[in-house]
């Protein structure tokens, strides 16, 4: 479904080389789905899996997800700076289509 956000998403975590069960490999794959959501509805970020900058902000976005449940931490300042950056760029994008 997002094989390059997915790399992205098991190397964060530090499962990038380890072999996954696959209720663990099927929980990571809705993390990164939600995380797609996620970035639509509440920053307005649509994710293009084919581009590398979309990829890896959406696997950062989702390993946040998933040491988020057990810590309850805010976003770290690295997303939130990617997250405006992505939000900038899409702006941009959008201006120059007009």
């Amino acid at each position: 479904m997002y094989p390059v956000a997915m790399a992205q998403l098991r190397a964060d975590l530090g499962f990038f080389d380890a072999p996954l069960e696959a209720a663990q490999e099927a929980y990571l794959e809705s993390l990164l789905g939600e995380a797609a959501e996620k970035l639509a509805d509440e920053c307005g970020i649509q994710i293009d899996p084919e581009n590398l900058s979309d990829a890896a902000l959406q696997g950062m976005y989702a390993a946040w997800r998933y040491r988020k449940r057990v810590t309850g931490e805010d976003k770290p300042p690295m997303l939130r700076t990617a997250i405006r950056a992505r939000q900038m760029r899409g702006n941009k994008d959008a201006e120059a289509a007009t």
